[in-house]
């Protein structure tokens, strides 16, 4: 071999070390069924957007929004061949029907900063939108790809809508990053993460909520009904606490919801989670910032629902990580829990005639 091509093999191995790695996002698995799963992402990317090679401006009369994907390969026993998404090639050069004039009336386009998960449609194989993910005995199977990272794929685009009134088409943005997944979905992983201010008086501010916030029900009841029928009595208590340890259990939320007419209510099978935004220096008291970064904190959502004249109760655990202290972008607004975020009556009625849930239902915030 010619000492030249010595140097170039070389050369390569040495930029190849000190070229950048690949941004990893991690995700747990969430067993289905025995076949099936479905991978929920647990830490997002949070990286910044390289290069930004759209217009400033664009037409008016459009509407152009933000949409991300991401495409994985995780493990798989069979591809999907149905809900196939609209393949994008990038820098897709298609022309909409009528590009715009420079008299038309423009408005700024929106600059996005950085490359997100959370929110984002996800594809599988043969680019197809999942749900889940098809591979026998899920959960002994996947064991044996716990800890490895697969490849993954970010895409950015704006989504147009009609294409009759469009300029030149945005061609979507595409980045390759590593998806890590970590493992079998449990409450001991973080659903959720907060940022600190202060030191010895601190409050928290939600910086992240991921895919595997739980979404329970509150009981199997009317077959695969998303509601259940309370006659003459609803009364719907939830509380959330947050676990210090040696400092103690720290209740975030209580609050009670109630039918004052007396009537047929309709509650959603699912609970809805009180997930406070911000956590205010009263209710963490004696609690300091010093040893609280990186630490995982048990949370429990309490709910019990008194209904035809029964209790159901349901305890859901999960837990949140606390990162670190907060920056200028992380602070949320310094307000309380919204009680009525949490009202699990929709429809009303008596004797056929529906009534307004405002008039009959009750919600109280019993921290106050």
């Amino acid at each position: 071999m010619r000492p030249c091509s010595i140097c170039f093999i070389i050369f390569g191995f040495v930029l190849s070390a000190f070229a950048a790695p690949l941004p990893v996002a991690e995700y747990c698995a969430e067993i289905l069924t025995d076949s099936t799963y479905r991978p929920l992402l647990i830490k997002d990317l949070n990286e910044p957007i390289k290069e930004w090679n759209y217009p400033e401006t664009y037409p008016a009369i459009s509407k152009p929004e933000w949409v991300t994907k991401a495409k994985l390969d995780f493990p798989h026993d069979i591809e999907c061949h149905s809900g196939r998404l609209e393949k994008h090639g990038c820098g897709n050069s298609s022309k909409w029907v009528r590009a715009s004039s420079n008299s038309e009336p423009r408005r700024k386009l929106e600059w996005i900063e950085k490359m997100k998960l959370q929110g984002g449609v996800v594809w599988g194989p043969d680019s197809c939108v999942r749900n889940q993910w098809v591979l026998l005995n899920a959960r002994e199977s996947l064991k044996n790809f716990y800890g490895k990272i697969f490849d993954g794929v970010w895409i950015g685009e704006w989504n147009h809508g009609d294409r009759m009134y469009m300029e030149p088409m945005f061609p979507p943005m595409q980045y390759s990053y590593g998806a890590k997944l970590v493992g079998e979905c449990t409450e001991s992983i973080p659903a959720l993460e907060y940022c600190v201010v202060g030191d010895k008086s601190i409050e928290l501010h939600l910086t992240n909520s991921f895919e595997n916030v739980p979404m329970p029900l509150l009981a199997d009841i009317n077959g695969e009904a998303t509601t259940m029928d309370c006659e003459g009595l609803m009364r719907m208590e939830k509380s959330l606490e947050m676990d210090f340890g040696k400092k103690g259990k720290r209740e975030l939320v209580h609050a009670l919801e109630q039918d004052t007419c007396h009537v047929t209510s309709k509650v959603s099978k699912k609970i809805y989670i009180p997930i406070p935004r911000y956590i205010p220096s009263t209710s963490l008291k004696g609690i300091s910032a010093k040893n609280l970064y990186g630490k995982i904190i048990p949370l429990v959502s309490k709910n019990a629902l008194k209904c035809n004249f029964e209790t159901i109760k349901r305890d859901i655990r999960f837990s949140a990580r606390i990162v670190g202290p907060c920056d200028s972008l992380d602070l949320q607004k310094r307000e309380k829990f919204n009680v009525f975020e949490l009202r699990q009556v929709g429809e009303m009625r008596s004797y056929g005639r529906f009534i307004s849930s405002g008039e009959c239902v009750e919600m109280k915030d019993l921290l106050k």
